[in-house]
């Protein structure tokens, strides 16, 4: 549960979505996550979405997510998608955090991975504070986890976000 992070949601300027299903690591589901997003941009919360996914996948998620926000009208000029993979999370806000420089713009909605939700803030708030991160919560998460009601590969998830947390600590 310390790993959930949550606001209520508000006007922005754009609206990310960070996704990296792998075989290893599988927390998200990146449909529901762009679900999430048009519904968020439907209800006017933002004018632009941003793409990104932090794994590489044989058909990759950015063009999925693309092709179904298109296919529910949403402008292509209002789409924006990252060629490039990051090899990490930190790379991957990186990458964000240069796109919204380009664009002027300091305040987002965050959409991930319930799980990543505070790594994603730490590295936000320690690289970049001067933007503005909103993470709002998602209709797709859990209200409470508790470990024995947990399956393994939720435990494995949790343990590899906290480890990874502490990694990016150090």
């Amino acid at each position: 549960n310390n790993l959930n992070n949550y606001d209520n949601a508000e006007n922005a300027e754009a609206i990310i979505v960070f996704s990296g299903n792998d075989s290893k690591y599988s927390d998200q589901n990146y449909l529901e996550l762009v679900l999430e997003a048009k519904n968020l941009f439907d209800k006017k919360f933002a004018e632009n979405l941003i793409l990104i996914s932090g794994r590489d996948q044989t058909i990759r998620e950015v063009e999925v997510m693309k092709l179904y926000l298109l296919s529910k009208g949403v402008p292509v000029k209002k789409i924006n998608i990252f060629n490039k993979y990051p090899n990490s999370t930190f790379m991957g806000i990186s990458m964000i955090n240069e796109l919204l420089n380009k664009k002027k713009i300091s305040k987002v909605l965050y959409i991930s991975s319930e799980y990543h939700n505070l790594r994603s803030n730490l590295i936000w708030h320690k690289n970049y504070p001067e933007k503005e991160i909103i993470y709002p919560k998602l209709n797709n998460n859990k209200n409470k986890l508790f470990f024995w009601t947990s399956s393994l590969s939720d435990i494995i998830t949790i343990s590899y976000e906290f480890l990874s947390i502490a990694y990016n600590k150090f």
